[in-house]
């Protein structure tokens, strides 16, 4: 992925890669919400403009708690442990590949 990204990157910039990026993950079931729904408020201070906080709602995330992601992985992935991306093998997978960071 790192090499296609990269070669996107020299052929059609940077926001391009970003945009094939966010279209595996997508694909992959690594981003679930493409935050579509999601609103954004700026509050400005009224007698100060240059001071200002931006507020993001995504009512999605209300849902996080009800469970997420893929019943059957993506094509060309194998399912493992019937799918329990939380299981030890996985857990134990995630935890090497991880600790050394």
């Amino acid at each position: 992925m790192n090499t296609q990204l990269n070669e996107i990157k020299e052929a059609e910039g940077l926001p391009a890669a970003l945009e094939a990026l966010e279209a595996q993950q997508l694909d992959q079931g690594f981003i679930q919400d493409d935050l579509k729904g999601l609103k954004r408020y700026r509050l400005i201070d009224s007698n100060d403009d240059s001071r200002a906080f931006t507020a993001q709602l995504n009512k999605k995330r209300a849902d996080r708690h009800l469970g997420a992601g893929r019943k059957i992985p993506p094509l060309r992935t194998d399912s493992i442990n019937n799918g329990c991306f939380l299981c030890a093998h996985i857990i134990n997978i995630l935890y090497i590949r991880f600790a050394q960071f």
